[in-house]
């Protein structure tokens, strides 16, 4: 079974909190777990984070072993040979592996929501319409790095990246 677990930016201190997700209609909190450090025993503790900021585990790390999440940007080095770079997102997608010949799958989950192609690929600065969505649980995630995300780095997803 996936673990549930959220994160947030923290509205006053900037920091990053991971954790249960608690909403209501006044304020999103992410609770996280308690800790013993042998000298102390924390309590579980919530944290008031701004809603854009909080995204959901997706169960699969990256390359580099680092957690996936909703809202993060992803550089993908597709079998084409070119990278691409989108965001992470959650909710029904349409996936499509024939090359555009067929019509894509309807499928519902995390998936990666390709915003273009590096500038140095072969293809110039698109992505191809097939190549739109792709699931984040896929055999190829060895090839997915996260390279940021969209609350802190909208930028990594127009600006020109060279490696």
């Amino acid at each position: 079974m996936r673990e549930a677990l959220f994160r947030g930016k923290d509205n006053f201190s900037g920091d990053w909190y991971f954790g249960n997700l608690l909403s209501d209609t006044d304020a999103v909190s992410i609770i996280t777990d308690g800790r013993d450090n042998g000298i102390h025993v924390y309590v579980k503790r919530g944290y008031n984070v701004m809603p854009e900021s909080v995204g959901e585990y997706t169960g699969e790390k990256d390359i580099n072993k680092k957690m996936i999440f909703e809202g993060d940007i992803a550089k993908y080095l597709c079998t084409f040979g070119y990278y691409v770079v989108g965001i992470v997102k959650f909710g029904k997608y349409q996936q499509d592996a024939s090359g555009g010949e067929y019509e894509g799958t309807w499928c519902k989950g995390f998936y990666i929501d390709w915003i273009r192609a590096l500038s140095n690929s072969v293809y110039g600065d698109y992505t191809h319409e097939f190549i739109k969505t792709t699931s984040v649980i896929d055999q190829s995630i060895d090839r997915l790095e996260v390279i940021g995300n969209s609350f802190e780095n909208p930028d990594l997803l127009i600006d020109s990246l060279n490696d």
